[in-house]
């Protein structure tokens, strides 16, 4: 890892309402904010179309830095822990934040796309947690 975990949260408290996209392609995605986590977090970029498949396309990549979790009904989120939402989200490319703050009922994440307070049906509807 390249930044401790305090360096990560600094960094994402003073990312919150900036716009980031490393990779120049489509504008200011939830992706590009995820990704520029990513590669601040690892040194590696994230690759692949769709924010739904991030777990898949870099599961060799993740999985030599953190873990990743399965959405399941007791799964609390920590703060900056990436969350992967599915494809019913973002218009069918899915959808993808870093949290803030959780309890097991509610959590707050934050993405290019604004604030987002997402209720017990929805945690259990996430794909899964990316956890650095």
């Amino acid at each position: 890892m390249l930044m401790t975990k305090n360096q990560a949260e600094k960094w994402f408290d003073n990312s919150l309402g900036k716009q980031f996209n490393p990779d120049g392609w489509y504008g200011f995605q939830c992706y590009d904010y995820a990704n520029m986590f990513f590669m601040l977090a690892t040194g590696e970029r994230l690759q692949g179309l769709y924010a739904y498949n991030i777990p898949f396309d870099n599961k060799a990549k993740i999985e030599k830095y953190g873990q990743i979790i399965k959405n399941y009904d007791s799964f609390l989120p920590q703060k900056l822990d990436i969350v992967v939402f599915p494809s019913k989200y973002g218009g069918g490319a899915g959808h993808v934040e870093i949290v803030e703050s959780a309890n097991l009922n509610t959590f707050t994440s934050f993405g290019q796309t604004g604030t987002v307070k997402v209720g017990l049906m929805a945690l259990r509807n996430l794909v899964g947690v990316l956890k650095l």
